[in-house]
């Protein structure tokens, strides 16, 4: 039996005293998940421990029954993560951008080539990082994720600056 894509036990996270996440115990099989709640509830602290990022307080979780935190490496073979504040990469140009993402996360180019034209992005390719709206960032990091070959994918707030 395969393990579940997340799985959590008891899952808690405090800074000083302050809990943040408390005690969950969730199981994820498939399909579309949204961590939805208000500012402060939790959300990108659960992503960043899913990344690996950081380390729970007490409990346990698994992504694919791997534990991100002591193997993270393994987790970013299989999910793709798009943090909450575009990637950016100051005055690199955007096709430059693209290709290293891809080539480096073993990404389809075919899948970033429909995924640039089916939303026009082509205009922007030989422009610069630096030069894009925040929106343009985070449209541009988006796209880069999902070139990814991944079996599962983790957006923070994917569309808060589009």
């Amino acid at each position: 039996m395969k393990p579940p894509w997340i799985e959590s036990t008891n899952l808690t996270k405090r800074y000083s005293q302050n809990v943040v996440i408390d005690e969950v115990t969730v199981k994820i099989n498939s399909g579309v998940t949204l961590l939805y709640g208000p500012n402060g509830a939790g959300k990108s602290t659960m992503i960043s421990m899913l990344e690996g990022l950081m380390r729970p307080t007490e409990g346990k979780l698994r992504v694919y029954g791997i534990d991100p935190y002591k193997q993270g490496e393994k987790v970013m073979q299989l999910v793709g993560f798009l943090p909450e504040k575009p990637m950016v990469f100051g005055t690199s140009r955007i096709s430059d951008f693209l290709y290293w993402i891809t080539e480096i996360g073993n990404g389809d180019f075919q899948t970033l080539e429909k995924l640039i034209n089916r939303l026009e992005l082509s205009p922007l390719l030989q422009r610069n990082f630096s030069d894009l709206s925040v929106g343009e960032q985070q449209l541009m990091s988006l796209v880069a994720i999902l070139s990814l070959d991944r079996r599962s994918y983790i957006l923070d707030e994917p569309n808060a600056n589009i």
